[in-house]
């Protein structure tokens, strides 16, 4: 049945990424097909989309939404935008378009669908066009109703923000089964730059829970301490880190049947994983079997205990009879913490220690100074949504508790707050009287026939109808009309009111105090304030998330592991201005379990989040709105340093050394008579006693009479050792990343005229000591990333090693004092670059040390071969050749054979005291 009308979008131009899915929907729908699935994050204009497709497509249509403010929100939209065309609410209305909610075609009577129900559907059979918006709610009961409606002449066009991704495997595949996959998305980002949604700041509070709530957490934690005691120390069975360790290293599965390791990491990651932070936790080295990745160096959290408790308890303890009084008591001391571990496995009976620090009431001290630093800055223009799980929570932090604390706090009582809740509206005093003049003006606009009252209730006052009861119809959209004209500049409310399809343009502060970890509902919560406004054309939203902490590294990191799973899809500005995925944006910190650093740190931690709310500006700008973009990704690491930049010693080119100072007995004799010499005068530059320039003159230019006629061509030389000397970690990654490059160029995995090489390493600092390493190349980044990350491992079963020199920085007391007068006086002069002279000195003293036959303190360390190098011998050959060339001498060794013995003396050490990231990059 065709439409009535022959009406179109009036007054639009298209953005770039509408076009594309307009695009893509043409091509598809000529091509044959007649389901379209589109994800485009909230508002970057999905209606405008549906309503555009539907009039493409010339047939009467249906839309379903999951709430009755986007229903209304696709009628109010039609009318407005589109000519000629009928919409309507009224399921049996003859209409162009009829809007309805999921629920209304899909009410139950028992287990079957109500007659109502049914009697909808059949009057909306004729219809050949359904639009299903925000269509990751069809999972369970509503996309088994709809699935009524799917026919083979019908079009199903469905829209959404966000993907059901983290629904369980059957209700993911219900989804996709009844949607097809997706067509084409939309990520935030590009929207963002292109100018259509406002820039955003995402930051992080970390709190403590109250005293209550540790006695809590200390009563509920105490069997489990004493079980993890006394276990450690048992002689009777197996200890669980020795199990853990047995496990990895020769894993069997219930009939007894041995798997190796890859392929236990291929069935069960996660508890390699676990087994693997358990063992290192206890200080001890992972079996050589072990292929380590990087999440293994993060300390365990309470759910890697779990995993090896579990198998413990099921394949140890309860194997053998002294091990079944110790079963038993792990069993209720998890119990007591809201796990029950049977058979058929861990079944959460409680959420226990997890429920108090997710909604712990120590979350309602971080609006004071949140709010506290926001509010003076922002002045007026502060408009702010605390958003709860709930109304009320006595033990926590519900709706009311926070409006309650922020109006009895004087520095923060001034923003205005106001709580809605389903059934409730709550104003402080100083507020309420303009709320009731401004709800007067809105009634009589809307042509609404409703009388209000404010009584009072404690210290504020409550706003409800003569009639007794709010509907959400009328209070939402009346609230948030006195929110958008500045009369409330803190609402407080729940997220189930305030969540698909509510708008807010003037928001521009969000303090989440939820618990949820959902991407869909995290999507729909953080949308709330990136929406345009155009009395404020720079804004840019500060969205805050409160999380708990405790000084316990295993159930302290509850709510920071809540924290870093609602991240998980999420890309946002980090501090170097860069668009990352995940949590590690927001700090370092965060993007690894690193809970008792993050605790220890918490309050510097505090005040870097505060001190980033203040500088909006300056976020807006990192955001480079209108700027032009690729939308594509590129691969990077995190590098996080346990020392200074200098630790873990020098790769010195030391074949070029030996050319340089000991081909001849003259050379390495003018150069024993002219170093110390130099050291001496390295002391007296810096006392600064003598002119430079005559220092130098007087001790290089004789040793350059001596050296130079040695050496062919010397200037090559003396360039090449320059460039090729890596002096501690931060020296070392240029040098690596050019060979890097070199070495895919020369296997043909990488177009020379498209790789930077050394020169095309970024290296930026970032907080706690870490590092971001990446090239700005999208080919090239995640190969980069790759072999640098392979690079980096501690030693385990890799297949191919590279036999190397390194040497640790200089230890005599003497040589360093001498060192550390030359450093502080050359470091003075202007236009040198002190890295430089740094490693000439030192080079000279790694020279004369040699010839005076003393000891350096050389290292000699096995790097690994990156894997995309390791799976031919002679690409292995190829990277140890150019290292040698490159670097100094190298033998490669394989992991097989009589090298096994030799290279298991070396598991578990690394190239440098570092830890590595993996990271995803928008560009």
């Amino acid at each position: 049945m065709e439409r009535a009308g022959g009406g179109k979008i009036s007054y639009i131009a298209f953005r770039k990424y509408q076009e594309d899915i307009l695009a893509d929907f043409e091509r598809r729908r000529l091509s044959g097909e007649r389901k379209f699935h589109y994800v485009s994050p909230p508002g970057s204009g999905k209606t405008l989309i549906g309503l555009e497709l539907f009039l493409r497509l010339n047939n009467k249509a249906l839309v379903l939404s999951p709430t009755l403010a986007i229903q209304e929100q696709w009628i109010g939209m039609g009318r407005q935008h589109t000519g000629g065309t009928s919409y309507s609410a009224d399921p049996f209305s003859d209409a162009d378009m009829v809007s309805l909610t999921y629920q209304s075609v899909s009410v139950k009577d028992g287990t079957a669908l109500h007659r109502n129900a049914k009697k909808i559907i059949a009057a909306l059979d004729q219809r050949k066009v359904v639009i299903f918006d925000e269509c990751h709610h069809l999972t369970r009961f509503w996309a088994d109703v709809v699935k009524a409606l799917d026919t083979r002449d019908r079009y199903f066009i469905a829209l959404t923000a966000t993907l059901p991704t983290d629904r369980d495997k059957k209700e993911t595949e219900t989804y996709y089964k009844l949607l097809d996959t997706v067509d084409y998305e939309v990520l935030l980002p590009p929207v963002i730059r292109e100018g259509y949604l406002a820039p955003y700041n995402d930051l992080v509070y970390t709190v403590s829970p109250t005293d209550t709530e540790l006695k809590t957490i200390d009563r509920l934690s105490a069997p489990y301490r004493e079980l993890m005691t006394e276990l450690r120390t048992v002689r009777d069975v197996a200890t669980p880190q020795s199990w853990a360790y047995d496990r990895l290293d020769s894993y069997s599965d219930s009939a007894g049947v041995p798997i190796p390791f890859d392929e236990l990491y291929r069935q069960k990651p996660d508890y390699c994983i676990a087994a693997a932070r358990f063992v290192l936790k206890h200080g001890m080295e992972l079996p050589y079997s072990v292929i380590f990745t990087n999440e293994m160096e993060e300390a365990p959290n309470f759910e890697d205990v779990l995993l090896v408790m579990e198998d413990y308890i099921h394949s140890c303890l309860r194997k053998q009879e002294p091990g079944l009084a110790y079963a038993e008591k792990a069993v209720r001391a998890f119990r007591t913490l809201g796990y029950h571990i049977g058979e058929d496995g861990i079944k959460v009976i409680h959420r226990g220690i997890r429920d108090i620090l997710s909604n712990s009431q120590g979350k309602l001290f971080a609006l004071k100074p949140i709010i506290g630093t926001e509010l003076p800055v922002m002045g007026d223009d502060f408009n702010c949504l605390v958003i709860c799980d709930y109304e009320e929570n006595k033990s926590g932090c519900g709706a009311r508790e926070a409006f309650e604390y922020i109006l009895h706090e004087p520095e923060i009582a001034p923003c205005r707050p106001v709580m809605l809740t389903g059934k409730r509206v709550l104003a402080a005093p100083a507020v309420t009287d303009d709320l009731m003049a401004c709800a007067a003006v809105f009634l009589e606009r809307e042509t609404i026939n409703l009388r209000l009252r404010a009584v009072p209730c404690g210290d504020a006052f409550e706003i409800f109808p003569e009639n007794g009861t709010w509907n959400t119809r009328v209070s939402v959209p009346l609230v948030s009309y006195a929110l958008e004209r500045g009369i409330i500049r803190c609402l407080i409310s729940t997220r189930s009111l305030l969540g698909e399809g509510w708008n807010a343009v003037r928001l521009n502060t969000l303090i989440d105090l939820t618990s949820v970890t959902g991407y869909a509902m995290v999507n729909q919560i953080r949308g709330r304030t990136l929406r345009l406004d155009d009395k404020r054309p720079f804004k840019t939203a500060n969205n805050w998330d409160v999380v708990t902490l405790i000084q316990d590294p295993e159930q302290g990191a509850y709510d920071v592991t809540r924290l870093r799973q609602k991240f998980t899809r999420f890309f946002g500005l980090s501090s170097d201005g860069q668009i990352e995925k995940g949590i590690g944006h927001v700090h370092p910190l965060l993007a690894r379990n690193t809970t008792e650093e993050l605790y220890a740190a918490r309050k510097d931690f505090n005040e870097t989040m505060l001190r980033r709310a203040t500088g909006r500006l300056e976020v807006y700008k990192k955001w480079n709105v209108h700027s032009p973009y690729k939308n594509t990704f590129i691969h990077c690491i995190d590098a996080k340093l346990s020392g200074n930049s200098e630790a873990g010693g020098t790769l010195a080119a030391e074949g070029t050394l030996r050319r340089l100072f000991l081909r001849t007995a003259g050379p390495a004799k003018a150069v024993s008579f002219t170093v110390p010499l130099l050291i001496l005068a390295g002391a007296i530059l810096g006392t600064g006693r003598l002119p430079v320039l005559f220092i130098l003159a007087c001790l290089l230019i004789p040793a350059a009479a001596a050296v130079l006629p040695a050496v062919l061509p010397p200037p090559v030389v003396f360039l090449r050792m320059r460039k090729n000397a890596a002096a501690g970690f931060l020296g070392t990654v240029p040098v690596l990343a050019g060979l890097i490059t070199e070495t895919l160029v020369s296997l043909n995995l990488a177009e020379k005229d498209k790789t930077a090489g050394r020169d095309g390493i970024k290296i930026v600092p970032r907080e706690n000591n870490t590092y971001r390493i990446y090239s700005g190349d999208e080919i090239l980044s995640p190969l980069l990333s790759d072999a640098l990350n392979d690079i980096f491992k501690p030693i385990g079963n890799q297949k191919y090693f590279l036999s190397v020199q390194k040497y640790q920085p200089l230890r005599y007391p003497a040589v360093s004092f001498l060192w550390n007068q030359f450093y502080r006086g050359i470091s003075k002069r202007k236009n040198l670059k002190p890295g430089e002279y740094y490693f000439w000195f030192r080079q000279a003293c790694v020279a004369w040390n040699g010839i005076s036959r003393i000891k350096l303190l050389p290292e000699r360390v096995l790097v690994p071969v990156p894997e995309i190098f390791s799976r031919r011998k002679k690409d292995a050959e190829k990277f140890r050749a150019l290292w040698q060339e490159e670097i100094g001498s190298a033998k490669l060794v394989a992991s097989r054979g009589n090298s096994r013995q030799e290279i298991a003396g070396f598991a578990g050490k690394k190239l440098f005291p570092v830890t590595i990231t993996r990271k995803e990059l928008w560009i």
